[in-house]
């Protein structure tokens, strides 16, 4: 039983190292992405378009947020 339980914290260890290596770079180019996107483009987005994305977006980061 040992054994399963140690070889299954292994996996589980890769698994998660797998995870963050993928998401780092992805993140990195979505930060890309989204930085290269000219003000003027943004300016013609509609309003609602920006209020949502902008909501959405402080709603993700504020999970990040780990500041006493």
């Amino acid at each position: 039983m040992d054994d399963i339980i140690a070889e299954f914290s292994q996996r589980q260890d890769e698994a998660t190292e797998t995870y963050w290596r993928r998401l780092i770079p992805a993140l990195d180019s979505m930060t890309r992405i989204m930085a290269s996107i000219p003000d003027e483009v943004i300016a013609v987005f509609p309003d609602a378009a920006c209020e949502t994305l902008c909501e959405r977006l402080m709603t993700q980061a504020s999970r990040y947020d780990r500041a006493p």
